[in-house]
């Protein structure tokens, strides 16, 4: 890790960007989250949270969506980048918001703990 002049640790591999920043930022919570949500109780608080973020990125995210498809740009890949990026972020608030709702349903933790396990999970790396 690094630190930046405002004390924000990064990955010491990728570029201090603010999407980059960003990107660590939200991996470091998530991580924190996948483990409180394994704790019966405090689970239940930590998927509340979880399904509350979640579904506060999808409506941030399909809002900022719409603005770049009404948005002039003389850029039509840089604007179809910044969709697809909108979009995969509405995409990974709703599974946060299922995933939320396994948390508080308690008597999932095993299988939450596999799927963080596995490879199939969703990974901030492609931007």
């Amino acid at each position: 890790m690094t630190t930046t002049a405002v004390g924000i640790q990064t990955d010491p591999l990728l570029p201090v960007t603010p999407n980059n920043i960003l990107r660590h930022n939200f991996k470091k919570a998530e991580s924190v989250l996948n483990v409180l949500g394994y704790i019966p109780g405090v689970s239940v608080i930590s998927g509340t949270f979880r399904f509350t973020c979640g579904g506060t990125a999808v409506i941030t995210s399909l809002f900022l969506a719409t603005i770049y498809t009404m948005k002039s740009s003389t850029d039509p890949k840089n604007k179809e980048r910044n969709i697809s990026l909108c979009l995969d972020y509405a995409m990974h608030g709703t599974a946060n918001m299922l995933r939320g709702t396994f948390e508080t349903a308690q008597g999932f933790s095993f299988f939450l703990i596999m799927y963080d396990l596995s490879n199939l999970r969703f990974s901030y790396a492609k931007w």
